[in-house]
């Protein structure tokens, strides 16, 4: 998966598992950003320090981790993800 993709994110398995494992309504909206050629993640929202949030944070970490950022890529765009749980 892509980390500049977020329908790689959106589609994720690991997703799908967090909001059934977790299924407290909210939402949580994930900000990325490149911080010395570094990936961080930031959560906001009613769910984000809830373990259905963490968990959701989680997955977008893990496809971070196991996709490398090339090295001309200095930003990403600053909208964020934002994912609701009924």
């Amino acid at each position: 998966m892509d980390v500049r993709d977020p329908v790689a994110f959106y589609d994720a398995p690991a997703l799908a598992e967090c909001k059934a494992r977790n299924p407290a309504q909210g939402e949580v909206a994930l900000q990325i950003a490149v911080q010395a050629h570094h990936v961080a993640v930031t959560a906001n929202g009613s769910l984000a320090s809830q373990a259905s949030g963490v968990c959701i944070r989680r997955v977008l970490e893990d496809i971070i981790a196991a996709t490398p950022l090339p090295p001309e890529v200095i930003a990403l765009p600053e909208w964020p993800l934002h994912v609701s749980v009924p």
